[in-house]
């Protein structure tokens, strides 16, 4: 056993204990679960390290190693020996990866959108990938040399590929109704086999004399491989015939279709033996023969996965579906669901249940099997279900994968899975590591909660855990929990001084129901100060000191109450607001529209002070400086403006507008001293502007004075304003960041986590490494990571990381080298 947790701490860790061995207490043990018998033997050496407060596991969850491709994972496929993995996306086209270490041995290219899942040759020194612009690339995989004649290939999207078993043809399938047979070693075509209609899927018989193809009309044909002539038209299908297979051996071949059924022929005679139809709820989509050719395995497009007995007419077993599974699994992991439905009204009880199922209807469906299609792993969404044997529907999930699935493939021997995901990551699970019981699966949802919103001091968090919103504390202990039934879609926020926040969700007590309720509670206990209906909120603010909540609502109000007393105190009428900021003296409130305006209004007599017209980009997000007399405002074209001094002052462009930008500012925020605006955009680039002295200096007005409830004068500063001729997006930087300026003090790329409310120097770098400032605190590996820009919180030596898994708080405090880097 301590063998088996040192290797999987090797694996996990391998990255940075290659880089610095101090690591291995550093990070790996700390993060280590807490049932491993290496932890617990070792457990004298995390004095002075980084402390898990919260969310640590107590077993490996099977993820032995995640390898990071870039780009969303179109298709996998591991090498016959299993030492590599090929992956297929469309920013990096296709690349290959050591399985063990996880390093890049080659990007082969082209950066193009694949349409058929990569693939290996039998031996393994091929590698074949196609596109949809009708491209097909196959190449060396050792040399990375490229080996197909590109002028020759298809003219629309190719629909399958195939390495014949002896390795000596590549078939590619096209829907410009052909299939091109090429010779491997020399990139020549050898036939194009003309077809009727689009072909959409082909397999090669074990002994490569006969390839099956499957088209839109319907049909399916037999071809001689060696000559390249029809042999047989196979009739029977009354829709698209999606899916084809060739019994191991050879007497039978499969097809299945969009008619909801899978015929059996005979490959000889090209006589149908056997149609199977009752099993599926919708168009199939995948066949394959068992390795003794004694059952027939079939998924349709309704998640509903069939076995069929070759040898009867009827007998079948429904092997997995999906709707079965999500009511064993939420039985078991959400007992107290099965009682609130039969509480519901029978109209509301309907209606929930076919949202589940609607729901379900939208999940990322997967399959993937090894080589000799003797083991399968299936996946639904977010969780990966493995089997080596079947039936598997009463069976837990063996792992949950970080994001949402995208592509499955199996070991040859079965005994590593791999998942790619819409993030642009594959993960490696190690079957013998799988969860085993339901038990283990509710415990670890027990334990999984999301992050909704932390207080400015880090004391405390609102998370959402099986549906309860609760409030932590500093060491993330539970403070309260609030009633699920009452926080469905829930928006939460913190007053500025923590001292309260607030919560806005939506009310389902029946069906036409349609509003919200807008609540304020109490920071440091949970008690309720506050509550209003109201009908569809836009946006939500709370004043500083909290003592003041508004909303924006569909009646055209921006509304305003008093949180003690409860009572309504403006309403400022609107046409749509994307933005709601109080000043931090409570005094004035602003609100930036979809339209380019920015209202400013007097909180005590409800009087319009200014209207700054700004133009047609609308106003994404609003800030205050500490003294109440500066505004700045984010744009959806990524632009950053001042206004000074307030309420009729003149607009000063800090960052200039870009025709190419498609990331808009989401947060603007004053330093304390009023001199720095820190930015956050919606993608997760943070930066701060240094305000140019001459724009804080008193006094400074335009020539031209607006007059209350006008719009202000605009001008560009001029060091920001671009050069002759240029435009504000052209010049010697990166694609991915804002033109230069030299207001700009400091600037994260997107793939670097910052603290989402500019609380600390503390970072996650893109490679997992934590800093503060310059210094190298500790390394987290890709599932411990935060899953989005917004998912990381950080005060003082406090970190909240919203890793796909749950929630993980690590206390820093303990760290001993506190004047040391670690590692080089």
């Amino acid at each position: 056993m301590l063998f088996k947790d040192t290797r999987q701490l090797a694996l996990t860790f391998f990255d940075s204990i290659s880089q610095s061995s101090l690591h291995v207490y550093h990070s790996a043990l700390p993060l280590t679960p807490t049932n491993c018998l290496l932890r617990k033997y070792f457990q004298a050496e995390l004095t002075g390290k980084p402390a898990v407060v919260h969310g640590q596991g107590s077993n490996w969850d099977g993820c032995v190693r995640t390898i990071e491709i870039g780009g969303a994972v179109c298709s996998m496929a591991f090498s016959p020996t299993d030492s590599v993995i090929a992956s297929a996306s469309a920013k990096h086209g296709a690349q290959l990866w050591d399985t063990t270490t996880g390093v890049n041995i080659v990007t082969l290219g082209p950066p193009q959108k694949p349409s058929a899942p990569i693939c290996f040759s039998p031996s393994g020194t091929r590698v074949a990938l196609a596109f949809e612009s009708g491209l097909v690339a196959v190449w060396d995989s050792s040399t990375a040399q490229p080996l197909i004649n590109n002028d020759e290939c298809h003219r629309d999207p190719v629909t399958s590929l195939n390495f014949s078993p002896n390795n000596t043809t590549l078939a590619s399938a096209s829907r410009d109704k052909s299939i091109r047979l090429w010779h491997v070693e020399t990139g020549k075509t050898l036939h194009r086999l003309l077809h009727e209609d689009p072909v959409l899927c082909l397999a090669f018989s074990v002994d490569t004399k006969i390839i099956v193809s499957g088209c839109q009309g319907g049909l399916c044909f037999t071809w001689d491989v060696e000559s390249g002539q029809l042999l047989r038209k196979l009739r029977g299908h009354s829709e698209s015939v999606n899916a084809v297979a060739i019994s191991w051996n050879g007497v039978s071949i499969a097809s299945g279709s969009d008619n909801k059924a899978v015929r059996v022929w005979d490959s000889k005679t090209g006589v149908c033996m056997r149609t199977y139809a009752k099993g599926h709820k919708g168009g199939v989509i995948y066949v394959r023969f068992t390795p003794d050719n004694s059952r027939l395995i079939s998924v349709c497009r309704k998640y509903v996965v069939v076995s069929w007995t070759l040898s009867s007419h009827k007998s079948f077993d429904v092997l997995w579906s999906a709707i079965d599974y999500v009511k064993k699994m939420t039985s078991h992991t959400l007992p107290w669901l099965g009682t609130a439905i039969k509480l519901m009204p029978t109209g509301l009880a309907v209606h929930v249940f076919n949202m589940a199922v609607e729901s379900i209807e939208q999940t990322h469906f997967n399959i993937g099997y090894s080589p000799d299609s003797s083991s399968f792993t299936l996946s639904l969404g977010g969780f990966v279900i493995y089997s080596t044997s079947w039936p598997i529907h009463n069976s837990p999930p063996s792992f949950i994968a970080s994001a949402d699935t995208t592509a499955l493939n199996l070991t040859s021997d079965g005994s590593q899975v791999a998942s790619g995901n819409v993030r642009g990551s594959i993960q490696l699970w190690d079957s013998s590591l799988a969860m085993k019981k339901w038990s283990e699966l509710s415990d670890s949802f027990r334990t999984v909660f999301d992050l909704i919103s932390s207080s400015s001091d880090g004391n405390r968090h609102l998370i959402e855990q099986n549906c309860d919103l609760v409030l932590l504390g500093p060491r993330a202990e539970v403070i309260k929990k609030l009633s699920w039934s009452e926080y469905q879609e829930t928006e939460c926020l913190f007053s500025e001084n923590s001292y309260t926040f607030a919560c806005c969700s939506e009310i389902k007590l029946r069906l036409n129901d349609d509003a919200k309720a807008l609540r304020v509670y109490k920071s440091l206990t949970g008690d309720r100060l506050f509550r209003v209906v109201v009908g569809k909120p836009q946006q939500i603010a709370l004043s500083p000191d909290g003592t003041l909540i508004s909303c924006a609502h569909d009646k055209g109000v921006l509304e305003v109450w008093d949180v003690l007393s409860g009572k309504s105190l403006h309403k400022f009428p609107h046409d749509s607001v994307q933005c709601i900021r109080f000043t931090p003296d409570n005094s004035q409130i602003a609100c930036g529209t979809p339209n380019g305006k920015v209202h400013l209004w007097d909180l005590h007599t409800g009087d319009s002070l200014a209207v700054i017209e700004h133009g047609t980009d609308g106003i994404s997000c609003l800030s205050f400086s500490p003294d109440s007399n500066r505004l700045a405002y984010g744009c959806g074209n990524g632009s950053l403006h001042f206004c000074y001094p307030l309420p009729t002052g003149m607009r000063h462009t800090l960052i200039p507008s870009s025709e190419d930008s498609t990331d808009p500012l989401k947060l603007v925020l004053f330093s304390p001293d009023g001199t720095t605006i820190n930015c956050r955009t919606s993608e997760g680039t943070f930066y701060a502007i240094k305000v140019p002295a001459e724009l804080l200096e008193s006094g400074i007005k335009s020539d031209d004075e607006p007059t209350p409830g006008s719009s202000s004068s605009s001008v560009q500063c001029d060091i920001c304003k671009p050069a002759p001729g240029q435009t504000p997006s052209s010049a010697d930087s990166p694609a991915d960041s804002i033109a230069p300026n030299p207001h700009i003090k400091f600037m994260s790329d997107k793939s670097t986590v910052r603290d989402a409310m500019f609380r600390s120097d503390y970072e996650v770098r893109f490679d997992g490494w934590v800093y503060n400032g310059d210094r190298r605190i500790l390394w987290l590996p890709a599932p411990f990571r935060p899953r989005n820009p917004f998912r990381f919180h950080a005060y003082k030596d406090m970190l909240a990381i919203m890793k796909a898994s749950g929630g993980l708080f690590i206390n820093l405090a303990p760290i001993e080298y506190r004047n040391r880097d670690l590692g080089p």
